[in-house]
């Protein structure tokens, strides 16, 4: 008959329990962030641009969307332009630029506390 092994109680250490939440709460922010530029994008931008038949100088793959969202800003009134996902989108390159830094920060500060 062959008998186990005792178990043997494992210190567990919580030190990258504050990281792991920070990760999870910046990566909810970049995921909220995303899904709300896209579904202006898509329900906003791009329909008022279809409506206006304006074309929109293609800028590459990477700024296409920014131009799009220029090109929007541009044929709102001032009034328009003062609406929360107005600001959202003047301002949305900006925010995506402090947010993926923040996430990649994070990221790195979580390489670090797990190697030491």
């Amino acid at each position: 008959m062959h008998r186990a092994a005792p178990c043997r109680n494992v210190p567990v250490t919580f030190t990258l329990a504050p990281m792991t939440t920070l990760f999870i709460f910046m990566w909810s922010i970049m995921a909220s962030y995303a899904a709300l530029f896209g579904v202006l994008y898509v329900f906003v931008v791009l329909l008022r641009i279809s409506d206006a038949q304006i074309k929109v100088r293609k800028a590459g793959i990477l700024f296409r969307r920014q131009r799009y969202v220029e090109c929007y800003l541009g044929l709102l009134s001032n009034d328009e332009r003062s609406r929360w996902y107005n600001v959202f989108l003047k301002y949305s390159s900006d925010i995506g630029l402090v947010l993926s830094t923040s996430f990649l920060i994070t990221m790195i500060a979580m390489v670090f506390r797990g190697t030491r």
